[in-house]
This record gives C-alpha cells, structure tokens and sequence, in this order.
C-alpha cells in the first residue's frame, strides 16, 4: 500500500513545487502590464478622489500605468465583485470602503462575492470620524443634553443618513441603544439632501462623515455634538467624542486597497509598498486634511484584522435591527 502511495505522494509535490516556481515568477514579473484600479463608486465621490491621488505615484513606483475605473452600482457591489471575480495577479485591485466590506454583506441579500474568502487585503489607507450634528433650535449643547432630550421627548428625535444600511445608519441604531433613547431613521439619498433638511430644521439630527459637514461648519444652524472615533479628531479638537459619554464607543469610516484573493503575497508586497509611497506626498497629505481624513498606511495584517472586527458587529447590529436594503 505504502509501495503505492509513493508515485501519488511524488506527483503532488511536484505539482506542489510547480505551483511555486510559477507564483515565483508571477512575483518577479509583476507589474508587465497596466493595473486596473477599481472604484466602486461614480466619479466625483470622496472614493473616487482618493484613488486619483493614489494613481500617480503608485504608476511610478510600479513603472506600469495605474489605471481608475469607476464600476458605481448596488452600493458598490458591483465593482467590488469585479475585483473579487478576476485573477488572482494583482493586475485588478479594489479601493474599498468600510460599508462595502463589513456592512453589504449583511444587508443585501447577495452581493456576489465573499468578502472573507474572495478578496485579500493590501493596505489600511486612511480613516476619518462620523460625526453627530443637530439643529441648533433645539438648543442641545451637548450629547448628554441630547440623550436627556430623548428621554424627556420619547419618540421625538428623528436622524438623517446618507441611506438605508449605511455606516450612519448602523451608527445611529448602536447610539441609541448605547443612550437608551428613541430614534427615527430617516433614509436621504446621500448627505447633502440630509444636511439640507437639518438647515431647514425638518429632521432633528444628521450623523455623517465629519468631511460632510465641513462647508457648514460655520454655521449658526448646526452644531456638533460628537465624534464617533475613540480619541478626539486633530483637526478639530474642540468636539467631544461619543466614547466620553459612553466608554467603548468606536466607530470611523475607513478606506482600504484590496485585491483578489490568492493573489503571490510578493504582488501584494509590492502594490502596499506603491500605495504607502502615495500616502507619503504632499498633494495627498493636504488632500486628506481638507477632506477630514487621516493617513494610515498600515500593511495586510490590520486591515484583516479592521474587517473581522467589524464584520462581526455589524453583523450583529444589523441582524438585531432586521435592517436590509432588498
């Protein structure tokens, strides 16, 4: 029996050593061909802004042309799949948020893809906070004010979002348990339309991206109370973060550059090594303070470890909520 194994045993190292010498050389020749990066947003959102950033200096460090292709459609379902469906080279790549990662999969039936399985991380690229603001007619200072308004007023809060199963969305559920208070969730079709309505006092609050209330931030009709990360934003130290009110409170929006899974872990070396020395230049250093967001630069590990953490407890929010988009 063992006499017979022997032949089959050879025959699989080899194929096994085979394997190796050919993501060797994939590794060696990489890039010989332009790379196609994918936004899985239409042009002209914040996503899109990033990956124009990215693109110069990644086609330099690469020496082979960097190449944005806007895939918008199903939330960003549709671009993402097109990374997660392609060959496993590195020629394809994702610039992700964290709602198509952690969020989507909870909330549509089927997006084609599996986020776990299908696509493998390159680099962590930047963070900002979510940010909670309210109408200033209702003379709320404070997020402790707030939770006490909606204790006294049950019912009668009511929050804009930029969507259904948006990351303000799942934020605005988790507050509210968090305080112990009634919220309404009142879906626009992206922020301006919410901020809109919170200028003209017909919604109570907005929870978005802090970027999103940067042209209204002198306003006298809008007043931030609080900030979804950990620690206080640099760029703007004077609000408070959610975490002083209730200790643990966490939350951001994130950016990461994925790519197919199976990908040669020296392909994946190399396009991190391009995107951290886009990271690095003037140009979008300056981009991502004007657009509230910061820097991070961190390798495969940490966005692996960004999307399990979140995955996971979305997925619970979500679940708990009954919260679906189809």
């Amino acid at each position: 029996m063992v006499r017979q194994l022997l032949p089959l045993l050879r025959h699989a190292g080899a194929a096994l050593a085979l394997t190796a010498v050919a993501a060797t050389a994939v590794a060696q020749s990489f890039p010989n061909k332009p790379v196609e990066l994918v936004v899985p947003y239409p042009p002209g959102a914040s996503v899109d802004m990033l990956a124009r950033l990215l693109q110069p200096t990644m086609t330099e460090v690469l020496g082979q042309q960097v190449v944005v292709e806007n895939r918008g459609g199903a939330g960003g379902n549709i671009g993402s799949a097109s990374v997660a469906r392609s060959a496993p080279d590195g020629y394809r790549i994702l610039l992700a948020t964290n709602a198509g990662l952690t969020i989507n999969p909870h909330v549509y039936n089927d997006i084609g893809y599996d986020v776990m399985k299908d696509l493998a991380p390159v680099t962590l690229l930047a963070r900002g906070p979510i940010a909670i603001g309210v109408n200033t007619q209702l003379g709320l200072n404070s997020l402790e004010e707030l939770v006490e308004y909606g204790k006294k007023n049950p019912g009668k809060l009511t929050y804009g979002t930029p969507g259904a199963g948006s990351p303000q969305h799942l934020i605005g559920e988790l507050l509210a348990d968090a305080a112990g208070i009634e919220m309404t969730h009142v879906p626009y079709r992206g922020v301006a339309p919410a901020i809109t309505d919170l200028l003209g006092g017909n919604i109570s609050i907005v929870i978005s991206t802090l970027a999103g209330f940067t042209p209204h931030m002198g306003s006298d009709r809008i007043k931030l109370l609080a900030i979804g990360d950990a620690e206080r934003f640099p760029t703007a130290p004077d609000i408070p973060t959610v975490a002083e009110t209730f200790p643990g409170f966490d939350t951001s929006a994130w950016f990461a550059v994925m790519t197919r899974a199976g990908t040669p872990d020296d392909v994946i070396a190399k396009l991190d090594n391009a995107v951290r020395a886009a990271l690095k230049t003037d140009k979008m250093q300056e981009a991502l303070k004007s657009s509230a967001l910061i820097a991070v630069g961190e390798g495969p590990e940490a966005v692996k470890e960004l999307i399990k953490t979140d995955y996971e407890r979305w997925g619970k929010i979500v679940k708990e909520k009954g919260i679906a988009t189809n």
